[in-house]
């Protein structure tokens, strides 16, 4: 028995409505104007936005335009505006139906009631048969849409290219994967280029994606150096085979004015419909998860799970509490000991950033300063932390308590502050304090980010007696080369390899040659996380020279620091 589409008069097979009735919930679902035309170009389901739409044009009762209309007939040019457009348009979506095409993409022009507005066709296929159009309104987004290696990027189009991809991925219950791809540390790259250059690489590095994706993929710019990959028929396996192949291709010399150029990638992978259900979402956790692998140490991938929507929120709690934590006095200080081997003596102190909201309780540093980092607010906090723990310093000294060197972590972003030597040593000649007691500590990671910026001003402080450590050594990049580069005085070895020392001896060997690798250097060698007696007699026979942890004492707060310092007399 034959049934009628809404809005028609024309009967409908039983079969039809069978196949299109799964799809009506997936494509209201969308932003775009979708709809889902059989075989021969009629009008089979047409979701909210498209209704929305043709009732605002005129087509009040959907007659011309929804479903048991023909979407060619509607698209015939000899009576409608642009109809050199509106022919292509028509071409495209018969090649589409045809198999002829497995996609086909147009940017058009419509005179509304409120102006002109321009859209994007998208017309994918549907099923054995049939086809899915979308058109995408780009009025307030428009870009250059027939150049995917474009260098301006659009998001309206990538959401709308998504969008298309789960409309046309429901016959088959088909996923749809969604690649976000940010080139590491291209600000450093292009600062290192030139703009000119650093367009044209990213131009390069669009083609390589091109060339490296299945056909049917597309391949977009959606933000300043990076890329969504959209992929429809991929599950979560063939994603992660594709995003490791990327990523291996991207790490291929570039080409670019005459110089080769070297790259890595962070990518991260989302997939319709286990990760998100609409094109937006998708897209945010394909982004999320990029970021979970930009934060663990860049060229690399990772999924999107909950674990990493959790995360990411949080991380929007941390930003947002850390808007005015100076201001609130919510930060505080803590002060660790630092042991030399031989004899017990305190040979310094490291201060160590702590902070207290009334909103989010304690978080972690691990937590908070990476948040911090990327969004700058690292900066006025580690001169606030400077400040402090100088002064703090300063006054014990003043007060007979005898201290070797303070420590303090400093971010390598204020190493591109401009003056930042000058306006260091100002403030310690302010305290009256010896620069050669004081040592900074950074990370490895941060040191590199901006190398030749970080070393010329390491060394200007350097001359004027200040030392350097590195932070964490073994956990990040560490290289030979990056130990020579850089005028360090000290380095960390990072707390993990501390912890399995007396459990694997495999441990045991690798933090013994860690310690010859930094003595060998001329280094002195601070083992951090030492908490028993076992590893710090393992660590005196490496010949480690320092170390610190709970074996001896935690981060202190100034009061009980003082206490604890007057106590060893």
């Amino acid at each position: 028995m034959a049934g009628t589409r809404p809005g028609s008069d024309t009967p409908v097979s039983n079969a039809s409505l069978h196949r299109v009735g799964g799809i009506q919930e997936v494509i209201d679902g969308l932003t775009a104007h979708v709809a889902v035309l059989a075989g021969d170009g009629t009008i089979e389901a047409v979701n909210t936005p498209w209704r929305r739409f043709a009732q605002q044009q005129g087509d009040g009762d959907l007659r011309g335009t929804g479903p048991g209309a023909n979407y060619l007939t509607a698209c015939r040019c000899g009576d409608v505006p642009f109809g050199d457009i509106a022919a292509e348009a028509l071409g495209g979506v018969r090649a589409v139906l045809a198999r002829e095409r497995e996609a086909f993409s147009l940017e058009y022009p419509c005179p509304t009631p409120d102006g002109a507005r321009w859209f994007v066709l998208i017309a994918v296929p549907f099923g054995a048969a049939g086809a899915v159009v979308t058109h995408v309104d780009v009025t307030g987004d428009r870009r250059p849409m027939d150049d995917p290696l474009s260098p301006v990027p659009s998001r309206s189009l990538v959401e709308g290219q998504v969008e298309a991809a789960i409309a046309s991925a429901h016959p088959d219950g088909s996923e749809v994967g969604v690649l976000y791809i940010d080139v590491d540390d291209f600000k450093e790259v292009n600062d290192t280029l030139g703009h000119h250059l650093g367009d044209q690489l990213l131009v390069a590095v669009a083609r390589r994606l091109c060339d490296a994706t299945p056909s049917g993929t597309t391949v977009r710019r959606y933000a300043s150096d990076e890329f969504v990959v959209v992929v429809p028929g991929i599950g979560r396996a063939e994603a992660a085979e594709l995003a490791a192949e990327l990523g291996q291709r991207l790490r291929e010399p570039f080409e670019i004015g005459g110089d080769p150029v070297m790259v890595t990638a962070s990518i991260g992978v989302a997939c319709y419909p286990s990760d998100a259900r609409d094109a937006r979402d998708l897209v945010r956790c394909a982004d999320a998860a990029m970021g979970e692998g930009k934060r663990g140490g860049r060229d690399t991938w990772r999924f999107f799970d909950r674990g990493v929507e959790a995360r990411r929120r949080r991380r929007l709690l941390l930003g947002n509490g850390l808007r005015g934590a100076l201001h609130r006095h919510e930060f505080r200080l803590h002060y660790q000991p630092q042991i030399r081997l031989s004899d017990g003596a305190v040979a310094g102190v490291e201060a160590l950033l702590r902070w207290h909201s009334e909103e989010l309780g304690d978080p972690t540093p691990a937590e908070f300063v990476p948040v911090a980092e990327s969004s700058g607010r690292i900066v006025p906090i580690g001169w606030w932390a400077l400040n402090e723990a100088v002064a703090q310093v300063a006054q014990w000294r003043s007060e007979g308590l005898a201290l070797g060197l303070l420590a303090v972590n400093i971010s390598g972003r204020h190493f591109a502050q401009p003056g930042f030597a000058g306006r260091l040593l100002g403030l310690l000649s302010g305290f009256d304090w010896p620069t050669d007691r004081l040592e900074l500590e950074i990370t490895e990671h941060q040191a590199i980010r901006q190398r030749d910026t970080s070393i010329r001003v390491m060394e200007e402080l350097r001359r004027a007696g200040v030392r350097f450590a590195l932070d964490d050594f073994g956990s990040g990049y560490s290289s030979v080369a990056n130990l020579r580069a850089f005028p360090l005085h000290t380095a960390k070895i990072d707390a993990s390899f501390v912890a399995a020392v007396g459990r694997d001896p495999q441990a045991n060997s690798l933090v013994a040659s860690m310690v010859a690798l930094v003595r060998s250097l001329g280094l002195v060698s601070v083992a951090e996380g030492v908490q028993t007696e076992g590893q710090a007699a393992f660590l005196g026979t490496t010949g480690c020279e320092l170390v610190q942890g709970f074996r001896y004492a935690p981060g202190m707060p100034p009061e009980a620091a003082a206490g604890w310092l007057r106590a060893r007399g």
